[in-house]
């Protein structure tokens, strides 16, 4: 695709202005999305990534932010429009990793209830299910370290269910590297 000088724009607004202006808050639940959304916005730019592959990891790492982030923090209302319309900016209709469907075909044949519970998800990936790699496995998608001692209860285990299926969406189905 050939960007235009509006793409060029939002590239350089993002990662110019948007980007260094949440890193201030040195809030580490932003850190990682802030990398990501800086990183793969190069990525497209120099055609290492397809556009289509951008769009989807910056709707990701921009949810992510504005969920994490205060309300009234500047940048946080440019993320939210960019959820609501970038598909159409860059003219990208996505078709998203259909983790269910990877999901059921590997647990074929094994006795586990992946779909429901986070034990069960994280046996059928092959990971440490533990309470202490669970917390790690938190930590490194953005759980509130402040929270830590809800670690276990249905509420955390439910949040990490959902991440860790975003995170294999996000990576096409496939564990992805920065949780190991």
């Amino acid at each position: 695709m050939e960007f235009t000088d509006e793409h060029n724009k939002y590239f350089n607004y993002l990662n110019d202005i948007i980007i260094p202006k949440l890193r201030e808050q040195n809030d580490p639940k932003l850190e990682l999305s802030l990398d990501n959304l800086f990183y793969n916005t190069q990525k497209v730019q120099d055609g290492t990534i397809e556009i289509a592959t951008y769009v989807q990891r910056t709707k990701y790492d921009c949810y992510t932010i504005v969920q994490a982030a205060p309300e009234d923090l500047e940048g946080v209302s440019f993320l939210k429009e960019v959820l609501e319309t970038i598909n159409e900016f860059f003219g990208v209709k996505l078709e998203e990793a259909d983790v269910d469907a990877i999901l059921t075909e590997k647990a074929e044949g094994k006795d586990l209830d992946w779909d429901v519970s986070i034990v069960d998800l994280l046996k059928l990936l092959e990971k440490d299910s533990s309470l202490s790699a669970r917390k790690e496995y938190a930590l490194k998608l953005g759980y509130p370290e402040e929270e830590m001692s809800k670690a276990g209860s249905a509420e955390f285990n439910i949040w990490l269910h959902k991440r860790i299926k975003s995170e294999l969406a996000y990576n096409e189905g496939q564990w992805p590297a920065t949780m190991d």
